[in-house]
């Protein structure tokens, strides 16, 4: 029998996964390549991972609010990764916000159990999906929103690459294409599943 008494708690165990489903989503070869390992120490560093303790620790309430966090978190996540020795390559706000969409989609969006209360939903509805080329494709060939050219600029720059600004454009046309539907529902037209 074991009698071992652990610290490890669903928190610890949310975090980790989260941070693995993170950073290899997040690491891109030729650009930014980063082991899960080193991508869980950017997201302690930067202080990510501080929202993983629960919905009370989300420093955000509405769109704007949650906007401006993310652009923190980006430049955070950018200069903890430029300092880290086992970064091989310059981390972008397209790598970082990768980062950061696929760590609170693990924990808030496919991880939720149970009902939400109205405050929790609202919160889950203003976190931004992961953007990459699997996406964008779609939404270029499917012409969603009706942005078809503007998709098709987004793919020939390539996530991996966006500025902040090339980054915040694409989550307004995420924005607008969505019909105020929740944010994470734009991934309907993901389709990395099934490849």
């Amino acid at each position: 029998m074991n009698t071992r008494i652990s610290s490890y708690d669903e928190q610890i165990h949310r975090h980790r996964f989260a941070s693995w489903c993170a950073s290899r989503a997040a690491s891109v070869r030729n650009k930014c390549m980063f082991s899960a390992k080193t991508g869980q120490e950017i997201i302690e560093a930067s202080k990510l991972s501080q929202v993983s303790f629960g919905w009370e620790n989300l420093p955000f309430s509405n769109q704007k609010e949650f906007d401006t966090w993310h652009s923190r978190m980006r430049e955070s996540i950018c200069l903890t990764a430029s300092k880290n020795l086992n970064v091989n390559g310059k981390c972008t706000h397209g790598i970082a916000a990768k980062l950061i969409n696929i760590y609170l989609k693990t924990i808030f969006v496919v991880g939720v159990h149970g009902k939400l209360n109205s405050s929790q939903t609202t919160l889950l509805n203003l976190i931004h999906p992961p953007i990459d080329r699997t996406l964008l494709n779609e939404l270029a060939k499917n012409n969603i929103g009706g942005y078809r050219s503007e998709w098709r600029k987004f793919i020939k720059i390539g996530f991996s690459s966006f500025t902040s600004t090339q980054y915040e454009n694409v989550i307004e046309l995420v924005i607008k294409s969505n019909n105020g539907n929740p944010l994470w529902m734009i991934e309907e037209h993901f389709k990395g599943y099934q490849k």
